[in-house]
């Protein structure tokens, strides 16, 4: 006879499969998130390395009221105009940072000498650094923008005025403008092809209208990155109309290659201060554009004045420039502000293995991750609207292209 046992064998797992969970992060057109993080993080500098909440950067000028960077970011370039004593210097100020867009360590290197006249606005230089550009308010009121030539590509300290190339910056407003530096400084900037100048005034209160008002100018050149073939007389005037007359824009910053704005304002000791960031329908067209958020910044710095904000070459950083003007007291500092705009961290940091096995990515959809990669050198996938680069470490990141528009 044949006998049939049926043996039943409970099997208990050593080698489970991992637990995941999902992960999401918000990125808008023409920017980038990484590793899930936030769109803009403002909760404050990377370090505390002056127990005031930003970088100093020197003891030359207490009122850096403009700071660009070189292309590789390798050099950080301040426009001073007044020291801890009152004392007017109208001085461009370079200094070398340790690393590229790190306003952490630095190490001062040169200062070089403006016109000694007018009130320093804001600076630029042309798209290889053999030309400088500094706006002012003249003696009489009005503006100017100088001209300069550098025999070494962004090095301050080799420039020499070309006087025949300066421009005025007609008041076509009909009302006086405001000529304290803080609020009424001429910032200034160019579009990347050189063929477009932008300037931001600010307009006193008058029977046209009882509030401040700060304007932003766009002009056309002729030829590009050649001040002196703008066409002054016929700017297009975005107007940005404060409620608030204690509010100042004192400076501004295109990203996402002219398709954002991003501009910094001043409110008082009480408050007020902030950053509003723009979309441009079409690159550098400051006549169709849309706000889209203000982030306030009372929460860190209540009692600062701002003048400036720049953003990094891949808009993953935000530096801005101010002193703490407590009381009128300019013996507080001034200071560079760096914020990142990006927050690192792996898409597996929420994902569990039971047997304690390290995770890591092979495929995103049907495409291989190619091992020991991180998202810096990962698999990018195009997307609908943006490209995801992911690495096998599980760290990405996804850059929007407005395609979404």
């Amino acid at each position: 006879a044949t006998v049939t046992d049926t043996i039943t064998a409970t099997i208990t797992g050593t080698n489970d499969a991992p637990m995941s969970s999902d992960i999401s992060a918000t990125v808008f057109e023409d920017s980038r998130t990484t590793s899930g993080g936030s769109r803009v993080d403002l909760t404050g500098p990377t370090a505390d390395t002056s127990a005031n909440d930003g970088y100093q950067v020197g003891y030359q000028t207490v009122m850096p009221l403009d700071l660009i960077f070189s292309p590789d970011g390798s050099t950080l370039f301040v426009l001073g105009h007044s020291d801890s004593q009152g004392n007017v210097n109208r001085r461009v100020y370079t200094y070398d940072l340790d690393q590229p867009w790190d306003v952490s360590a630095w190490t001062f290197r040169s200062q070089f000498d403006l016109p000694a006249s007018g009130t320093n606005g804001g600076m630029a230089f042309n798209d290889d650094g053999t030309k400088m550009y500094v706006s002012k308010h003249t003696e009489n009121g009005d503006g100017a923008i100088y001209s300069f030539n550098l025999s070494t590509a962004y090095d301050p300290s080799t420039a020499t005025h070309d006087s025949g190339a300066d421009i005025t910056i007609p008041n076509t407003s009909g009302d006086t403008r405001g000529l304290e530096p803080r609020d009424g400084r001429f910032d200034i900037d160019f579009s990347h092809d050189g063929l477009s100048m932008f300037v931001l005034e600010l307009l006193n209160p008058s029977t046209q209208h009882e509030e401040h008002e700060s304007r932003l100018l766009k002009y056309s050149l002729g030829t590009a990155w050649d001040i002196s073939t703008a066409d002054m007389d016929n700017p297009t005037v975005h107007s940005f109309f404060d409620n608030n007359s204690t509010t100042r824009e004192s400076g501004f910053t295109f990203g996402g290659n002219g398709t954002k704005l991003f501009v910094i304002h001043n409110g008082n000791t009480n408050g007020g201060s902030g950053i509003r960031e723009y979309s441009l329908a079409t690159p550098y067209d400051i006549s169709n554009m849309t706000e889209v958020r203000e982030t306030s910044l009372d929460g860190e710095w209540i009692s600062k004045t701002f003048y400036n904000i720049e953003l990094s070459a891949d808009n993953t950083k935000l530096f801005l420039s101010g002193h703490g003007h407590y009381n009128g007291i300019y013996s507080t500092g001034a200071y560079i502000y760096e914020f990142d705009l990006t927050q690192e961290g792996p898409i597996l940091s929420n994902d569990t293995d039971v047997d304690g096995d390290a995770l890591t990515v092979t495929h995103i959809g049907s495409d291989a991750v190619t091992s020991g990669t991180t998202y810096a050198n990962g698999t990018e996938v195009d997307g609908q609207y943006g490209t995801l680069t992911i690495g096998a470490d599980g760290t990405y990141r996804y850059v929007a292209d407005g395609r979404s528009e």
